[in-house]
């Protein structure tokens, strides 16, 4: 954040974004010194961001169709 004096708000100075989740967050955890989190929700979703959370991805398509495919899913992972 850079001080622009007195007069300046901090709606000016902080860049946020906001991202609709389903739930309240139940648990977050951060991998590779922040840069991703992983978010789960007390109605059990799963979100993942890879840019220290700017964005998210819901997880739950891809975690059910790893599971669905049990040969696929030995050699792919899902990346913290």
């Amino acid at each position: 954040m850079v001080w622009q004096g007195e007069s300046a708000s901090l709606a000016d100075t902080v860049d946020f974004k906001s991202y609709n989740i389903e739930g309240q967050v139940a648990n977050m955890k951060w991998c590779n010194e922040g840069k991703n989190v992983l978010v789960l929700t007390d109605q059990n979703h799963l979100y993942r961001s890879t840019d220290f959370g700017r964005n998210w991805t819901p997880l739950r398509n891809k975690l059910l169709q790893l599971a669905s495919n049990e040969l696929e899913f030995e050699h792919e992972q899902v990346p913290c």
